[in-house]
């Protein structure tokens, strides 16, 4: 219970912060939830669902979320759903241990997940592996980066890429409550699971409500997004894991156990 009296905001959609709090609250920590994201349907399925139907022609694809998984994974249920075994066959690489998870959940293998959890480190580790001439799937938000798919063009690998969700704004957050809260010192810490959470965040409130409130931040690709838009990150975990972020903010206010 070493996050005792300790308050901290979580920014994801509204039912994952409901998962994270109680990873926090186990350790004795409150939580106050500011949902910047909310997961809908694509614009359109019809890329999605040519790619489901002709998923034979895929040596591998390519998982940077867990939403994405899920979202390519409930489409599939609805379009073909004996399509999951050709999915199956493929190879299957995934960003971090939280996408690994999704992933295994679905009882699917897992070829590669990097040691850093990015995607630009899945990138990195894919060096020694030959692209050239291979097909790949790339299941993604409509604001997703595009660091894996240029990599792979740029080693002479094909790339389909597929929107299976989109990103948008909830409506209806208490905003000046959560900033009251922080400029009194009333949240310890703010989290980031995504480059896309904090740049609502930053849509919504701005960056000097956090003042001198630690950020923590779930990779280097989250922490490179939140310094782009003049959030310091001062807590990393060593995994890309919710268990992983409450370990290393606890860490961070329990010095003398580390």
């Amino acid at each position: 219970m070493s996050l005792q009296g300790i308050t901290i905001l979580l920014t994801r959609t509204a039912e994952a912060n409901a998962e994270l709090a109680a990873v926090f609250n186990r350790r004795g920590a409150k939580t106050r939830s500011l949902p910047t994201i909310e997961i809908v349907d694509p614009a359109s399925w019809e890329g999605t669902d040519k790619a489901i139907l002709d998923l034979a022609r895929y040596d591998g694809v390519f998982f940077t979320s867990r939403n994405a998984v899920e979202r390519l994974l409930h489409r599939i249920e609805q379009v073909q759903p004996e399509a999951i075994a050709r999915l199956a066959s493929c190879k299957i690489y995934a960003v971090g241990e939280h996408t690994e998870e999704a992933i295994e959940e679905a009882g699917l293998t897992v070829a590669l997940t990097p040691e850093v959890h990015s995607a630009e480190a899945l990138a990195e580790s894919l060096g020694n592996e030959s692209l050239a001439g291979r097909m790949f799937l790339f299941p993604k938000s409509d604001i997703a980066g595009d660091v894996v798919p240029s990599f792979l063009r740029s080693a002479g690998a094909a790339v389909d890429e597929i929107v299976v969700y989109r990103n948008v704004a909830p409506e209806g957050n208490k905003l000046d409550e959560i900033r009251n809260a922080l400029a009194n010192g009333d949240i310890h810490a703010v989290t980031f699971f995504s480059p896309s959470a904090v740049r609502r965040f930053v849509q919504m409130l701005g960056t000097k409500c956090i003042g001198t409130t630690p950020v923590a931040v779930i990779g280097r690709t989250t922490g490179n997004a939140a310094r782009s838009l003049g959030i310091e990150p001062t807590i990393l975990p060593d995994r890309a894991s919710a268990e992983a972020m409450a370990e290393a903010i606890e860490r961070f206010f329990n010095p003398e156990r580390q």
